[in-house]
């Protein structure tokens, strides 16, 4: 979820412009429900139950993480050549990422829940260090097209997982793999590794081609088409829908859906990347999704409890115009946070730690 990798021209810029807007997705999409969601219960109105489709944009936002992991996972791999590398090398190197994953991942939870809440829950962060271990194993002995059969073999049973017995499968393991609706647990490995899985591919070939192959654009599109073909359930206003652990087990269309949003926007971004300005802005955000998650989480948590607790909502009389002027600046304020605090954090910290190994290793030399 976070990486480290630069690069000296424009190979990657359309994925780092890709990550950059499903790191703002993703900070809205929390943003939104939190608001939404303040006394235990969603805000209904009919407005809003009327054209809350119309915000599911934000929702995919933040279901293409995966994608986003993968592309930045293959990424690593592609410059620092683990294919070749010593076995020791590539097991110290997987095992590293995954401890900082799962370090944040409870970190996370205890710092936004308290030990209350339940602070050993599986999400999305534990879900992309297991990807990172799945992925790191399948490639070094099938290769590429070990991914490719794992991808489609994730997508393939998930519509059967999907209806397994939820009130049987009470081992961890299984709600993992395969979900947990009635639980804490959330980014179960099936379906979403799908979306790592294909995140793989396209930077795979980003680094092979130079360019994003127009199959993946058609891949999506066909995709989107099939979705839509299958009649793709429009996400209800409920809570069982908007929030809630039922969001990840979400029809089999919808997984397609989001695969094929994601695979043309990413398209569409490296056929525009000459004219995009390379900024180091945008690839210091979409480098640090881990961290904007962090902030995002912990900060937007203590700031809706904060608004909860001083009574400045009335959930019984709250006006239509108070809750959307309200939600659009809460929104505002968590992007802020949480990326210029991410920016600030990177700019003053993390790369003056780079610049001086790089002094110090030049100097040895």
């Amino acid at each position: 979820m976070t990486e480290t990798v630069t690069s000296d021209n424009k190979t990657w810029l359309a994925l780092d412009y890709f990550k950059f807007a499903t790191a703002i997705l993703m900070v809205a999409n929390h943003s939104f429900i939190w608001w939404l969601y303040p006394w235990g219960y969603l805000y209904t109105h009919p407005f809003i139950e009327k054209y809350y489709y119309y915000a599911m944009p934000l929702v995919f936002g933040s279901m293409l993480i995966p994608l986003t992991a993968g592309a930045s996972f293959q990424r690593i791999i592609v410059h620092k050549k683990l294919q070749t590398a010593a076995n020791k090398k590539t097991l110290f190197f997987v095992t590293s990422r995954i401890i900082v994953l799962f370090f944040f991942g409870y970190f996370v939870n205890i710092a936004a829940h308290g030990w209350d809440g339940n602070p050993w829950r599986w999400h999305v962060l534990h879900f992309i260090g297991l990807a990172y271990l799945v992925s790191t194993l399948i490639e070094r002995f099938f290769g590429i097209k070990g991914i490719i059969v794992l991808t489609l073999i994730v997508l393939s049973v998930y519509p059967l997982t999907r209806l397994h017995d939820f009130e049987i499968s009470e081992w961890l393991l299984v709600q993992i793999l395969i979900g947990d609706p009635y639980g804490s647990n959330s980014w179960n490995f099936v379906p979403w590794y799908a979306l790592f899985g294909t995140g793989i591919l396209v930077s795979y070939n980003l680094d092979k081609y130079k360019r994003i192959p127009l199959n993946f654009c058609f891949i999506g599109l066909t995709a989107v088409i099939v979705a839509l073909v299958l009649k793709t359930p429009a996400f209800a206003f409920s809570e069982e829908t908007a929030y809630g652990n039922h969001i990840f087990l979400p029809p089999w269309s919808v997984v397609l859906l989001t695969i094929g949003i994601g695979l043309p926007g990413i398209c569409l971004l490296d056929f525009l990347k000459d004219k995009l300005p390379n900024k180091t802005f945008i690839r210091d955000i979409g480098n640090n999704i881990l961290i904007i998650y962090t902030i995002n989480i912990i900060s937007g948590n203590y700031l809706i409890n904060l608004i909860r607790e001083s009574g400045l909502r009335d959930n019984n009389n709250e006006p239509l115009y108070t809750a959307l002027m309200g939600m659009l600046l809460f929104v505002i304020i968590n992007i802020t946070v949480s990326i210029g605090f991410t920016h600030i954090l990177n700019k003053w910290v993390l790369r003056k730690k780079i610049i001086i190994r790089a002094n110090k290793i030049s100097r040895s030399k």
